[in-house]
């Protein structure tokens, strides 16, 4: 009997787990690693495999800013206690036609006292970041302390790592029930295993409606992202680049994009990756759905729309080769995370990332730890309205 069993080992499920085995040894989180072949894999997928996630405080959304904030504050105590490397402040520019927009991005940030700079106009920030060609009436703001980019792969590893040395007990299986009792949880695991404690926290992303009832509003968006392969020199050229953000004011497919500069990928090759917020947004509105897109290697059409943008951004790249891959977001009504009580005393959810929760995942994590432990919401500098679940 686990005082506290996490369902899920991806970036909130592992900050959850550390967080709680902080406490209590007898802790342990159950989720399957990542698979070897997307293709053909027919259980469930997380949204952390992948090298590069864009790190910042700066968002129009204050709750986003201050769940960034105190998680990048931990980034070095997780890399120094695990051994494992994952944070690279390169900085972060975020940059859009709307003067307003960026205006906003700046008074959040003077708000939590990030640092960063405000250039107005091609030709400012061109000299601030020589890497990207922005349109002239381009205005931007650059972070700097923190900003960048993180691992996941290493996040997830290190958190777990931190867990693990306090006790924890990591299980590689996949969950497929969750029933509440008197007496606790009782969990059942593909591999016809079961396992029960005192209380659950469900930390499962795009797939944490497998093991809720009735279902949360959690929306799944199956997205593409674009790797663009560069030679060693391509990759030293723009190695000093910060990561990107650039909100659009007449794109045809996307209403902003992101990007993430040079770096090595598990086959050895270094690669600049690229995503973006299409405008029309597909929807998952199943698991087996969920299952075929990733199998499926992604939309063509959309890899193809972003490697017009990347190549619009960086004229003189020197790409060797493109590739693209699947992804999913999960998004709430509210844009906010779900950190809430499904059923006082025993069963918690921390789920729906909105495509912004890798780099304040440790918070996360850390608030659906607290909530567990306490059964109250206990941290004054969030409503607990702004994370509240809300069914379908």
């Amino acid at each position: 009997m686990f005082d506290t069993i996490v369902i899920g080992k991806g970036l909130i499920g592992s900050a959850a787990t550390r967080y709680l085995s902080q406490h209590s040894p007898n802790v342990a989180v159950i989720g399957p690693d990542e698979p070897g072949d997307w293709t053909t894999h027919r259980g469930v997928f997380a949204s952390h495999y992948d090298q590069g996630r864009i790190t910042r405080i700066l968002d129009e959304d204050p709750v986003w800013a201050l769940l960034a904030k105190r998680s990048i504050e931990q980034y070095h105590y997780i890399e120094a206690n695990s051994g494992i490397s994952f944070h690279y402040p390169s900085g972060g520019l975020q940059a859009a036609a709307d003067a307003d927009y960026i205006d906003r991005l700046a008074r959040v940030g003077q708000q939590f006292a990030a640092d960063f700079q405000t250039y107005r106009g091609s030709a400012a920030l061109a000299a601030a970041c020589p890497q990207f060609a922005l349109p002239e009436d381009a205005v931007g703001v650059l972070e700097g302390g923190g900003a960048g980019y993180i691992n996941p792969r290493a996040l997830a590893a290190a958190q777990l790592t931190i867990a693990r040395q306090q006790g924890a007990s990591i299980i590689r299986e996949t969950v497929v029930s969750v029933e509440t009792h008197q007496a606790g949880v009782i969990i059942t695991t593909a591999e016809a295993h079961t396992y029960q404690a005192y209380r659950v926290v469900i930390a499962a992303g795009a797939y944490s409606n497998m093991l809720v009832e009735p279902p949360l509003a959690l929306t799944l968006k199956p997205r593409t992202i674009l790797l663009a392969e560069l030679p060693p020199p391509a990759a030293a050229r723009l190695a000093a680049m910060p990561t990107l953000i650039y909100d659009f004011r007449d794109n045809s497919a996307f209403d902003s994009i992101y990007m993430v500069p040079p770096l090595e990928y598990p086959d050895g090759k270094t690669y600049i990756k690229i995503g973006g917020d299409r405008l029309d947004v597909p929807v998952a509105h199943s698991f087996d759905a969920l299952r075929a897109w990733f199998n499926s290697g992604g939309s063509r059409a959309e890899a193809e729309a972003l490697k017009t943008v990347l190549l619009d951004l960086i004229p003189d790249l020197g790409a060797t080769a493109f590739l693209h891959k699947p992804c999913v977001t999960t998004s709430t009504p509210h844009h906010h995370p779900f950190i809430d009580t499904l059923e006082d005393g025993r069963l918690f959810v921390a789920a729906g990332g909105c495509g912004m929760a890798a780099k304040s995942s440790n918070e996360i994590g850390r608030l659906a730890a607290v909530l567990a432990r306490h059964n109250a919401w206990e941290d004054e500098a969030f409503a607990a309205d702004d994370f509240k679940i809300r069914p379908f």
